[in-house]
Order: C-alpha cells, then sequence, then structure tokens
C-alpha cells in the first residue's frame, strides 16, 4: 500500500508537506490522549500506542482519499511516522542491526491494518440495523488488530470503540476535503460517546 521513505520528506510539494505534519501531528494528539487506556481499554503498550496511532491514521486516510493530492500527501505521513519510529527504535537502544528487522514487521503490521480497516466498512454507508457486536466488521477488525494483544477483551468495550470510530468518520466527513488537504482537520473528543443518530 505505501512504499517505504519513497520520496524522502525534503522531496514533497511544499503545501503537502506541510499539510501532512499537521495531518500526523493531530493524529499523533488525538491518539495520545489518556481515555483511549484507560475507557476503551487499549492496552498501554508499544503495540497499543502503535495501533491507536494507525487507527487514527487510517481515519485520516479515509478522509482524504476522495482528494487528488491524497497519494502524496498519505504518502508524506507514512513516511514521516516511519521515520519517528526508526528514531525511536534508535533511542531506545535498538542497534543497526535490529532496527530493520521491527521497521519490517512494523510495516508489516501498518499495512495489514489498513487493509483491514479499510475491508470492515465503509463508516459512512453501512447498514445501520447491523448490531454493533461480533460479527460486525469494524467489530471483527478492531478485535483482531486494535485489541489483539488483549487476552480477554470485553466485547462492551470494543462496542464503544466502534461508535467512537463511526461517530469519528461522520465528522471528519463533514469537514471541508479541501481544508483537510491542507492539514486542517479535527478529531471528536474521544470522551463524547455519543448516539449516533446525532452524528453531524
Amino acid at each position: 500500500m505505501f512504499g517505504f521513505f519513497r520520496k524522502g520528506i525534503s522531496r514533497y510539494n511544499r503545501t503537502d508537506l506541510l499539510a501532512a505534519q499537521d495531518l500526523y501531528r493531530a493524529a499523533i494528539a488525538q491518539s495520545r490522549q489518556e481515555i483511549f487506556f484507560l475507557k476503551y481499554g487499549v492496552p498501554d503498550t508499544v503495540d497499543g500506542r502503535f495501533d491507536i496511532l494507525v487507527l487514527h491514521l487510517y481515519m485520516v486516510f479515509f478522509r482524504l482519499r476522495p482528494h487528488p493530492r491524497y497519494k502524496d500527501i498519505s504518502q508524506c505521513i507514512f513516511d514521516m511516522a516511519f521515520k519517528n519510529m526508526d528514531k525511536s527504535l534508535r533511542e531506545a537502544g535498538v542497534g543497526d542491526v535490529g532496527v530493520p528487522k521491527y521497521m519490517k514487521k512494523m510495516m508489516q503490521a501498518f499495512n495489514g491494518r489498513m487493509h483491514a480497516y479499510k475491508e470492515a466498512a465503509e463508516y459512512v454507508k453501512e447498514d445501520p440495523n447491523v448490531p454493533l457486536g461480533p460479527g460486525h466488521p469494524l467489530f471483527d477488525a478492531l478485535r483482531r488488530n486494535l485489541y489483539g494483544t488483549v487476552e480477554k477483551p470485553q466485547d462492551s468495550v470494543i462496542v464503544s470503540m466502534v461508535k467512537y470510530v463511526r461517530f469519528t468518520m461522520l465528522y471528519l466527513y463533514e469537514q471541508n476535503l479541501d481544508e483537510v488537504a491542507l492539514g486542517n482537520l479535527k478529531f471528536i473528543p474521544p470522551g463524547e460517546i455519543v448516539d449516533e443518530k446525532k452524528a453531524p
């Protein structure tokens, strides 16, 4: 899906680069909120923090997809994410031999999750009558990926995350696409578990 450091950060169009930086920072800021680990049951581990960031990056990519600059902006975000992961691994003491192995594993996980969430549902079009539990495409995708390292994740917790993702996607979908492509994107506060009938 994505090519590793395809162009190099410095070679992107400046507008795309600045937009990608803002969108990446927005995804990081949202995914680092404690409520995901305290209320939504995301494991507060390296894997858990990686997975909640990937989920938010997917939502950014989903909203960007119809825009003609999608490929360059999304690729730039990907390059930024993995450049930062490479740096974090080295700062954590992983040596030159070990870093490529970790990076390959994370890239495979990233691409697998992107595919899983894309296949799960088109959040703004799916049948609202499908129960939000086991068997629901997004529920199952989140259970396998975001909660994959949790021994016995509670269905009710995953359902809350499904609601959060669905509502967030609707919220993002209402935002002007050209503005999003300039880096102007806002996430819904994750503490607002709302009635989806009231979604904007």
